[in-house]
């Protein structure tokens, strides 16, 4: 499976806290500014007119003689004062009036929930993962998953540093459980083809960092956390099953930010507030759902082509070159598979698949970006044999010739001057 529904991980040490986490009674109110503004302005009243009889003031101390004239400041403070309690009155107001009128709209948006370092709270991550607030769920580091070793650095592969050696070019294989699966998966088929037949001069290696159930937009995620700093000369990113199976809530918005104790405890009062919730779907133009969105899956169409778009400027702004992979299909699916993601018959799960894989044709097209269209060549009856029986993944031998189109395709690219 791409993504398992009924898996539940470990206990990790940062975790999502909910409307009802503990500590709610050290919340801070803005009503209580009110009371405590009104104590300053009577005690102002009271200091106005003595400070202004003793104006100016003097103080004799020996030798030292201290003049102090401060005209009519003491009787603008009580006015000033006055003037921002009836802001304040009028903000809370607006406030108030927004909250209700939200509510009575029936205004529901979530937003991405808030982290506090440190804190605890449920687990949602699937089972042989560790949580992880921000990315959902990661392999545990040096452990195993189905009785595959974890590396150090917590990807189904080789031992690998995170900095490379002098003369090292790296390719980096990124994806969900796709790219991951094999032992070797296929980027150790292409470690091994660029070892003893190098595309350009240099000592090349590959090294896969995929994640079964992983969504472009966890995928994203993971390479500004933990990718970019390995200083990858090739990305290659291979997305596009689990981003269309169905959700009750898209990604952007199951996972969240870590934040520290003070921030995070502001941004969890504010967050259970419709009117904070309204602004910041206003501020990202999302308040009403994109056009033609009306698919409940974990990356929307658009947010799918948005993403992939984004992230191949940051990776080019690193000094990497990225190369989109498309996600190739068998000509059927395993009726399991549309049964689980909810889908009506294997002509809509074929159909939601094939516009996906367009997608990302259509933004390697519009960012001239490096593409293998796997989609393309293991297309007819003569690739039946590299699925595996879900067709989705992979056989061993189509493994090896995912190697063997990126190494040819490397090639090319170096025979161009591109690498």
């Amino acid at each position: 499976m791409v993504y398992a529904r009924e898996d539940a991980g470990e206990v990790g040490r940062r975790e999502q806290v909910n409307s009802g986490a503990a500590g709610a009674g050290r919340r801070w109110n803005p009503a209580r500014v009110a009371p405590l503004l009104d104590f300053v302005i009577a005690l102002s009243l009271l200091v106005a007119p003595l400070a202004w009889l003793m104006d100016p003031w003097r103080l004799a101390v020996g030798p030292l003689r201290l003049s102090v004239s401060w005209g009519i400041k003491p009787v603008l403070v009580p006015v000033a004062l006055l003037a921002l309690r009836g802001l304040l009155a009028r903000g809370f107001a607006m406030l108030l009036v927004s909250e209700g009128a939200l509510a009575l709209a029936g205004f529901d948006r979530e937003i991405p929930p808030v982290t506090i370092e440190g804190e605890s709270g449920p687990d949602e991550s699937p089972v042989h993962f560790a949580r992880d607030a921000e990315l959902g769920w990661v392999f545990q580091r040096e452990g195993e998953f189905r009785g595959r070793p974890v590396n150090r650095l917590g990807f189904l592969d080789r031992e690998v540093d995170v900095r490379k050696e002098p003369g090292i070019r790296r390719v980096i294989c990124m994806g969900d459980s796709c790219a991951a699966q094999g032992s070797p998966p296929y980027s150790g088929y292409l470690h091994a083809q660029l070892a003893e037949d190098p595309v350009a001069p240099g000592n090349w290696e590959a090294f896969n960092v995929g994640v079964h159930g992983y969504s472009s937009w966890q995928g994203r995620k993971l390479y500004r956390l933990r990718v970019k700093e390995m200083e990858p000369d090739l990305v290659t990113l291979h997305f596009g099953w689990n981003d269309h199976w169905s959700a009750p809530q898209p990604d952007s918005v199951r996972f969240g930010r870590v934040f520290g104790a003070r921030l995070g405890a502001l941004l969890n009062a504010l967050h259970r507030k419709r009117f904070y919730a309204f602004m910041v779907h206003a501020a990202r133009g999302t308040v009403k759902p994109d056009s033609g969105e009306t698919m409940a899956v974990r990356v929307p169409p658009e947010t799918y082509a948005r993403t992939l778009r984004e992230w191949v400027d940051e990776i080019r702004a690193d000094g990497a070159i990225p190369i989109l992979l498309t996600a190739p299909r068998a000509a059927r699916l395993a009726s399991q598979v549309v049964r689980n993601n909810k889908l009506a018959d294997m002509e809509e799960a074929l159909a939601i698949h094939d516009r996906y894989v367009e997608l990302t044709r259509r933004v390697a097209n519009e960012k001239d970006v490096e593409i293998v269209d796997l989609a393309a060549r293991f297309s007819g009856p003569d690739a039946a044999p590299l699925f595996s029986g879900d067709g989705i993944h992979f056989r061993k031998e189509g493994l090896r010739r995912i190697a063997d189109e990126i190494h040819a395709h490397l090639r090319a690219m170096a025979e161009r001057g591109e690498l």
